[in-house]
């Protein structure tokens, strides 16, 4: 016989819910109740909020942990990131994936950017971790315990976070479950970055059931004829959806190993891509270049006195147009005053966020930006 909505209500209004239990009281809310409930605090603006769920994927290479990494420590540092703006927390960063390499990877961004990492709230976790396991959640909750107003948790990557488990509709949503204790225990949105399966076009890998439940979505891919990444918000709960964040991986010089070899990481540098989205403003030869110049960078730091003098009180960093052309020579790129007139022409009314100078003074960075020239009195033209 089938129970009927009365035998229902009668069972639970008189018997409660086990034996030791009362009655069950209706969860549900009135308008005016839900009016009075908290809008949502974005850490990202239109991006992610605080007690999110983020999933971050794309395929090996794809620099997806990049990705995530450089939002985590603008988020840290309370920059805004890229001209979104950001409300400042703590974030942990679980690297259970790559190790020991986010070493690396935060110090070329404090390289880049010419800051001190020791007093930003970005604390990573090296040990091993189990969100499948009641130990594993309850240790990530106390794992979280230790930053300060913590803001994000990135989970680097799902699948080890999950050791052993199969990625299918039961794992997964195990995973899912104890995200959602995490969000609710700290607060903080967890953002999980995630593999791509053999076929792209499916989205990232395994059940669907992750995609499904994540408020935000970010795919990840690369670009191997220009070496440009490209960052599409694919899905959103309550906003706009198709907006694209095209990036480069530049390489910084960290020093060198016991063998004199060099020791280098990578870190995002903002590119806009033209107005279609869909193809990068670089030609192979540009982006030779392009590479060259960004090697330089990392490479050599002229001091600031003996190049712009007046602008002293600016923190830059800067090369004259001779030594750059020097070292494009060294790096066999022979014909530097035709590159330049081709990338003047090429990015003529494009904006981009990092840029070369033209001829014929010198190149200068300011803030991680590459800026145009600024006239040196008495510069030597090549």
């Amino acid at each position: 016989m089938t129970e009927t909505y009365e035998d229902i209500k009668a069972r639970h209004t008189t018997a409660g819910n086990g034996a030791d239990s009362g009655p069950l009281t209706s969860r549900a809310l009135t308008w005016g109740q839900l009016r009075e409930l908290p809008d949502p605090v974005y850490v990202v603006k239109s991006l992610i909020d605080r007690g999110s769920l983020v999933e971050i994927y794309g395929p090996p290479g794809s620099g997806k942990s990049f990705f995530a990494g450089d939002i985590g420590l603008h988020v840290a540092l309370g920059w805004s990131w890229r001209k979104r703006r950001v409300n400042q927390g703590g974030v942990l960063y679980i690297a259970a994936e790559g190790g020991t390499n986010i070493k690396r990877r935060m110090a070329a961004f404090a390289k880049r950017h010419s800051i001190d990492l020791h007093t930003v709230p970005f604390l990573v976790v090296l040990a091993p971790t189990n969100m499948l396991t009641p130990e594993g959640i309850a240790q990530v909750i106390a794992d979280a315990a230790a930053v300060p107003n913590l803001a994000i948790i990135i989970a680097d990557t799902a699948a080890r976070v999950m050791p052993g488990g199969k990625e299918d509709t039961e794992d997964m949503g195990a995973f899912i479950a104890a995200c959602d204790q995490i969000r609710s225990a700290t607060g903080a949105a967890v953002v999980v970055v995630h593999h791509t399966g053999k076929n792209l076009a499916q989205g990232s890998r395994g059940s669907s059931l992750l995609p499904a439940a994540v408020d935000d979505m970010i795919e990840v891919t690369n670009d191997d004829e220009t070496k440009l990444h490209v960052a599409e918000h694919k899905k959103s709960r309550d906003g706009e959806t198709g907006t694209k964040f095209c990036f480069r991986l530049s390489v910084v010089l960290l020093g060198e190993d016991t063998d004199g070899d060099p020791i280098t990481s990578c870190v995002v540098e903002p590119v806009e891509i033209n107005g279609k989205g869909d193809r990068a403003v670089l030609t192979p030869d540009e982006e030779a270049y392009w590479r060259d110049i960004t090697t330089y960078f990392a490479r050599e730091e002229s001091p600031i006195k003996d190049v712009i003098p007046e602008l002293l009180s600016v923190s830059v960093r800067a090369v004259t147009r001779d030594q750059v052309r020097d070292w494009l020579r060294h790096r066999g790129r022979f014909s530097f005053r035709a590159f330049h007139r081709r990338f003047e022409t090429r990015f003529r009314g494009v904006r981009l966020q990092r840029f070369i100078s033209v001829p014929p003074f010198f190149f200068f960075e300011e803030g991680g930006t590459v800026k145009r020239n600024v006239p040196l009195r008495n510069s030597r033209r090549p």
